[in-house]
């Protein structure tokens, strides 16, 4: 098994919808955390909250495309 980015952005939009959690991979972390995916926006863009103490909620957009991984 190995960690696998998304190709586009409609298909985390899709995992968004279906799912409760993502994989986001920030930048300075070692592996990817699990987000937990609070609103879907119609502008295309999701609110996530990744739960942990000292994290604050944030919305990703198109831009951050390359962060969210799966598990293959």
């Amino acid at each position: 098994m190995a960690w696998k980015r998304y190709d586009n952005w409609n298909e985390v939009l899709a995992a968004a919808r279906k799912h409760e959690y993502l994989y986001y991979h920030a930048p300075l972390d070692h592996r990817p955390h699990a987000v937990r995916v609070v609103r879907v926006y119609k502008n295309r863009k999701i609110r996530l909250d990744p739960e942990t103490a000292g994290t604050d909620p944030f919305t990703a957009d198109r831009g951050h495309l390359d962060r969210f991984v799966w598990l293959d």
